[in-house]
């Protein structure tokens, strides 16, 4: 009788393990990318990268849309930890520029009607893109030494909605994917997403206006608080960074589509840097010009110039 229990407890622990071995081979197959290896940068969709996307034959979830990425940053913020932030570049420009990014019909999803219409009501919804990067060990360094190391996948979603009529913006950016592994002492742990994360891009301040693409060198980070460790936080930021959503120049015949001459950039015609230099160029200006209108009304006597007049005597007693 024991023996027959214990070869009834026996299966029961075996089949448990090989349904939770199935379940998390499942999960991983899920949060894989599927689709083909591309190199930097990013180009969605992968117009010109593969022969078989052509502007002509384009998928319809493609719309009119167009996204350009050069590369991403992962910053950690550690709450205890000196130094507060610590990042590492992923894709061109990087030390290693190995990485590939991943690119299925599935990872774009724009509205079917803005292909050949502008008007709100063609245009409004959502619009997706699905970052997948495939990341080569990567360290994140610090005054010379690895705090972290970056590797396996990087898989984000980037969501656009357009709500209201002539104005757009990045709504959401889903973390689904990234894996961060403990070198040295400034992490207490590794650091694993592999559950859908929603963070909130409001500092970003990614969007354009009807007509305009949107363009910045290096945008603010979007950060999601790390599920294992509520002391650290992880972000994202994106570098050489360009969207249209709408109103993209193409020509289905000669397989062209690029961006059109209207971007809306991150940096301002005035920057902090060039207004204080105009401010400092009109005081100084000012004060010159203030200096040669005084210079300019000093009057002096005729006589003192005039050698016909009647010279001006004065009596020294020694």
């Amino acid at each position: 009788m024991r023996v027959l229990l214990c070869l009834t407890l026996l299966v029961v622990l075996c089949a448990a393990k090989k349904k939770k071995a199935h379940q998390a081979s499942v999960l991983a197959q899920a949060a894989a990318p599927s689709g083909k290896s591309y190199d930097f940068p990013i180009v969605l969709p992968a117009y010109h990268k593969d022969p078989s996307i052509s502007v002509k034959d384009a998928h319809a979830d493609y719309g009119n849309c167009l996204l350009y990425l050069e590369g991403v940053t992962v910053i950690v913020e550690a709450a205890k930890k000196t130094p507060k932030y610590v990042a590492a570049s992923i894709g061109f420009g990087s030390d290693n520029g190995t990485q590939k990014y991943q690119f299925d019909p599935s990872y774009v999803k724009c509205v079917h009607t803005s292909r050949d219409q502008v008007g709100f009501n063609a245009t409004k919804g959502l619009y997706t893109f699905t970052v997948a990067i495939n990341v080569d060990k990567l360290d994140g360094k610090y005054g010379g030494s690895s705090k972290f190391t970056v590797h396996d996948k990087l898989i984000f979603d980037l969501v656009f909605n357009m709500s209201i009529p002539k104005y757009w913006e990045l709504s959401k950016v889903t973390l689904k994917e990234l894996h961060l592994t403990r070198s040295g002492d400034y992490l207490d742990g590794n650091i694993d997403f592999t559950t859908s994360v929603d963070g909130d891009p409001k500092f970003m301040k990614v969007n354009s206006v009807l007509g305009y693409g949107y363009g910045c060198s290096d945008t603010q980070g979007v950060f999601f608080t790390a599920p294992n460790n509520k002391d650290y936080s992880v972000g994202i930021a994106l570098h050489n960074f360009q969207v249209e959503l709408f109103g993209l120049y193409r020509n289905a015949e000669k397989d062209i589509i690029k961006f059109s001459r209207d971007v809306n950039d991150c940096v301002p015609t005035f920057s902090v840097g060039s207004s204080m230099g105009i401010v400092v160029a009109v005081v100084l200006a000012s004060i010159l010009m203030f200096g040669f209108l005084m210079l300019n009304s000093v009057q002096t006597m005729d006589r003192f110039d005039d050698p016909k007049q009647k010279q001006i005597l004065i009596n020294v007693r020694e």
